[in-house]
């Protein structure tokens, strides 16, 4: 703004007197000739500041389409799971969440029922107790609680008596049905009544160690629940698996474990305690191989309330996989690491 003025007053330089006596049009080639560099520089300058702030805008605006597309995705999926859960019906009278209630108790009911068996002085077994490991009680109730101890999952269930002892999956079974035929039994009485058998369900108690397993079913037990939960389990995993695998450049590790949490705080206490009991299962121990307790704390507010006396405690399976997964083998370490991945250590 100033050079015009600066260029063409008088001046104790000869070169600026020469300028000023030129002709105009001189002058103004020499002003001109001395300041385009400089104004090409600026407008260069600016024009690339202008593209440089658009090229920053256009990141932006593609990042949040990113991040838009993978929310509406997970939100959809988690818009599922909860549909998924207020569809889990049981004999018309257990829905939703209180669906999972009743599960819990059968699956419960069930690993006492291997606690019973174990401890028979039935002379006519064709086992003996020293050939049974009590750790597998885990699996071997889950796998009958999921299939179902009836004559039309026998195939389901046949392969744990090649994994495990043959005679005592046989003995298992066969007191599942026997505990079917009592509830038949006993509905039978009640409908002859006609009593309605929700206000009077069949009832059973096992005791095992101090701890004891009620039973209270409007409904045959041990039926099977593979149809309401198969679906329930494998959506769970691929929604956990599509915030995993979810490029980090676009959701960050600890925004990952924000919208998991989010997940987490659908499951009920019960949800959580079958999850877990499902991990012992041979389709539930991918959440064990692809790291997703230990990583995103998906069974953090499990009540361990709920899983006392009933198999491997948690502390003791996930110190192993602690142990194994991560290399730690310092035990101060692993209480701070369990105490990160449990709301209940102590509890």
């Amino acid at each position: 703004m100033f050079f015009p003025l600066w260029f063409t007053q008088k001046s104790w330089l000869i070169y600026f007197d020469l300028v000023v006596n030129t002709e105009t049009g001189q002058m103004g080639d020499t002003f001109g000739g001395l300041m385009a560099p400089y104004i090409a520089m600026v407008a260069a300058g600016l024009t690339f500041m202008a593209f440089w702030v658009q090229y920053i805008a256009n990141q932006n605006q593609r990042h949040d389409i990113q991040v838009e597309r993978f929310e509406n995705k997970f939100y959809e999926m988690l818009r599922l799971h909860r549909d998924n859960v207020t569809e889990v019906e049981i004999a018309g009278n257990h829905n939703g969440r209180k669906a999972f209630i009743k599960m819990y108790e059968e699956f419960r009911y069930c690993y006492f029922m291997c606690h019973e068996l174990l401890n028979s002085t039935d002379g006519e077994r064709k086992w003996k107790k020293e050939e049974i490991d009590s750790k597998d009680f885990n699996e071997i109730a889950y796998s009958f609680f999921f299939f179902g101890g009836g004559p039309n999952s026998d195939i389901a269930t046949e392969p744990l008596e090649s994994k495990f002892n043959k005679d005592f999956v046989k003995d298992l079974r066969l007191n599942i049905r026997t505990l079917q035929s009592n509830y038949r039994e006993y509905r039978d009485k009640i409908l002859k009544k006609n009593q309605n058998l929700s206000n009077t369900p069949y009832t059973g108690k096992l005791k095992h160690e101090g701890n004891t397993a009620n039973l209270r079913i409007d409904y045959q037990p041990l039926d099977g629940h593979s149809s309401k939960l198969g679906h329930y389990y494998r959506h769970l995993y691929q929604t956990v698996k599509f915030v995993d695998r979810y490029s980090e450049s676009v959701v960050t590790r600890k925004e990952k474990y924000e919208y998991l949490k989010t997940l987490r705080a659908q499951l009920s206490n019960h949800e959580q305690a079958l999850l877990y009991f499902n991990s012992f299962f041979v389709a539930g121990r991918k959440w064990y191989e692809e790291g997703f307790f230990l990583t995103w704390k998906i069974i953090k507010n499990l009540p361990f309330n709920l899983v006392r006396g009933v198999g491997i405690q948690p502390e003791e399976k996930f110190e192993e996989e602690i142990r194994e997964k991560e290399n730690i083998e310092d035990k101060d370490l692993i209480n701070a690491r369990l105490g990160e991945l449990f709301d209940w250590i102590g509890g």
